[in-house]
Order: structure tokens, then C-alpha cells, then sequence
């Protein structure tokens, strides 16, 4: 994340500080990136990569 961005919430320069896995601001202490942002993980196991698929 790019911490010399100003607070979307109360536009102060002063940057964001990383705790407990997100980003909050320095004045206002509003989490400003989550720690996953909101993004999912999609795991697709062809057959040829299962070993549990049968022939």
C-alpha cells in the first residue's frame, strides 16, 4: 500500500501505520486497508492433477 497517499476519510498527510494486518491512518485511526481487502482465493485441481480421480 502507498502510505504517502492522503486518508480517504479525513484527507490528513500524515500517512497510515501498519497494525494487527491493515493499514489505518495516523489522525484518525480508520482502517484505511483491510487486511484481505476483500479478496478470495479460487483453487481449481484439473483431473490429471488429482490423484484421487479415478481412470
Amino acid at each position: 500500500m502507498n502510505t504517502n497517499l492522503p486518508c480517504p476519510y479525513c484527507s490528513s498527510p500524515k500517512g497510515f501505520i501498519y497494525i494487527q494486518s491493515h493499514y489505518q491512518c495516523l489522525t484518525c485511526k480508520r482502517v484505511v486497508d483491510d487486511c484481505c481487502g476483500g479478496e478470495i482465493i479460487q483453487c481449481k485441481v484439473s483431473a490429471k492433477d488429482d490423484k484421487t480421480a479415478q481412470k
